[in-house]
């Protein structure tokens, strides 16, 4: 994360069939907007607006089953929709 930036860089992905890399954004990045908006889109296209009341202390369990889903959820390539690998740099 550059330190004058707020958020931190995209996550690199690549798509073998494709044979192209794409950026997606970094787990934490997608929780701070939830924070911030309050709405949450889930994976299936739904939306639950006004989810701020999950991030108070009392919502741990909801707030864990969000944060697994988002840091756990499977990336797709937009050419060709085939899952895409995580490209770590050393």
């Amino acid at each position: 994360m550059c330190r004058y930036a707020v958020k931190t860089y995209k996550s690199h992905y690549v798509c073998f069939k494709c044979r192209k890399s794409f950026k997606q954004p970094d787990s934490a990045d997608i929780l701070r907007r939830i924070e911030k908006e309050k709405i949450y889109h889930e994976p299936d296209g739904k939306s639950i607006c006004k989810i701020g009341y999950v991030f108070t202390k009392t919502e741990t369990k909801e707030l864990q089953k969000i944060v697994s889903e988002i840091e756990n959820r499977a990336i797709k390539c937009p050419e060709c929709a085939s899952m895409m690998a995580g490209f770590q740099g050393p």
